[in-house]
């Protein structure tokens, strides 16, 4: 939805002089040409799909017959999927974990070893908590059984009984916060650690990222991320940059 809202802004911002249900006929064409001049791929794209949900539902209302963006396709990105998002490396989950405090390490360690998406870990209950492993409920309402290390299982045992000034949330989650306060309070322990903000989705590519490295098998990788295409997987299945070096210069 917040990127729904700020794909609208941004197509109102730039169709100041088009007449919304009656778009000139290249004004979709011309409207991704000019992201495309300021924005990545990957943005352009996510634009592009909350300008056609705009006019499917202008559509449906029957407010126009207009389809701008009907035929509209996005560039083609020449950097590999497996190089766009950038993982933290084990180094940097340390010093992270290192200045963390209780639930904001929860954070760390359920991107970073769990490989949970934002939003999974807002939705988290002390129900899906089970020992040694977590239920998790995500995209498309599919259902995973997600293993946990040690240490994540001690962090959100520690969690159970501790105190949180003002929590807003019902007590039944086991972090007491949204989506987005979750990714402020991440922004803060990057900043207070000198660790490079990348994004909490980061965290996740650095779980692929070190369970790829430990096993050698992608299909390992993509069972615990909840991937069902493999392909996924190789996006977040980084090749380490110091360990190639290392690799090569023996040679």
């Amino acid at each position: 939805l917040r990127k729904y809202r700020e794909g609208l802004r941004s197509l109102l911002k730039d169709w100041q002089g088009e007449n919304l249900l009656r778009p000139t006929r290249d004004a979709g064409t011309l409207y991704i040409r000019r992201l495309e001049a300021t924005y990545a791929p990957s943005t352009v794209e996510v634009k592009l799909a909350s300008a056609r949900n705009l006019y499917r539902a202008l559509r449906w209302s029957g407010a126009t017959e207009a389809t701008p963006f009907e035929n509209v396709k996005v560039a083609s990105d020449p950097t590999p999927d497996w190089e766009k998002r950038e993982a933290y490396s084990r180094a940097e989950v340390e010093t992270l974990l290192l200045h963390a405090e209780t639930f904001d390490a929860a954070i760390v360690l359920l991107g970073a070893h769990a490989g949970l998406r934002i939003a999974e870990m807002s939705s988290l209950t002390w129900a899906n908590f089970q020992g040694a492993a977590l239920s998790v409920t995500g995209k498309g309402g599919k259902t995973r059984r997600v293993q946990l290390s040690e240490r994540l299982e001690l962090s959100l045992n520690g969690l159970r009984n501790t105190a949180v000034s003002h929590r807003r949330r019902d007590p039944k989650y086991i972090l007491p916060w949204s989506a987005n306060r979750i990714r402020e309070r991440f922004i803060t322990l990057c900043e207070g650690s000198g660790v490079a903000y990348k994004s909490v989705h980061s965290l996740r590519h650095s779980a692929g990222t070190r369970l790829y490295q430990r096993t050698g098998d992608l299909n390992k990788a993509a069972a615990h991320l909840g991937h069902s295409n493999i392909q996924t997987t190789r996006r977040y299945a980084k090749v380490d940059v110091d360990e190639l070096k290392s690799s090569l210069r023996d040679w």
